[in-house]
């Protein structure tokens, strides 16, 4: 029957532009679902406003400066706020970035320790190479050699 199914099809529409409450949002199954940690407003488009974070900006931060994370309500420094606001750096990207940062420093301390034990050991070597050509006769040499001065026979 067309008409039961224009019908039918029309229900279906009107189900699927069925407005929720503020700090919900229509999901896949056209059921109203609470917004995501640090969103809230029509349909989840609002970040929470400073000041508040967590399940619809319910919980208020405790920051000194008063930004704050809206999901988690850890405190962010002025340069982050900034950087967030401008699109340069988002909530999401941070641990990314720290991590990357963190990943560099380690990588550059281990640079700088394999440089300094390069340098020890190239160091340990010319002196040694040094005290054997001190000696004149090829024995003498072979003694230095094994790790023992002898004495002379």
């Amino acid at each position: 029957n067309k008409y039961f199914s224009a019908l039918r099809m029309k229900d279906e529409v009107r189900e699927m532009i069925a407005d929720c409450c503020p700090g919900y949002f229509l999901n896949n199954n056209g059921k109203c679902e609470e917004c995501a940690l640090g969103w809230t407003g029509h349909d989840c488009m609002d970040l929470c406003p400073q000041g508040w974070f967590g399940r619809n900006c319910s919980s208020r931060c405790f920051c000194w400066s008063e930004f704050c994370d809206p999901k988690s309500g850890k405190c962010l420094s002025d340069i982050l706020l900034q950087r967030m606001s401008a699109g340069l750096l988002s909530v999401d990207n941070l641990r990314t970035t720290a991590f990357a940062i963190a990943f560099g420093a380690v990588m550059l301390f281990a640079a700088l320790i394999f440089v300094i034990s390069m340098f020890l050991a190239y160091h340990y070597h010319y002196r040694k190479s040094a005290k054997i050509e001190e000696f004149s006769s090829p024995q003498e040499q072979q003694r230095y050699k094994d790790g023992k001065r002898y004495a002379a026979v």
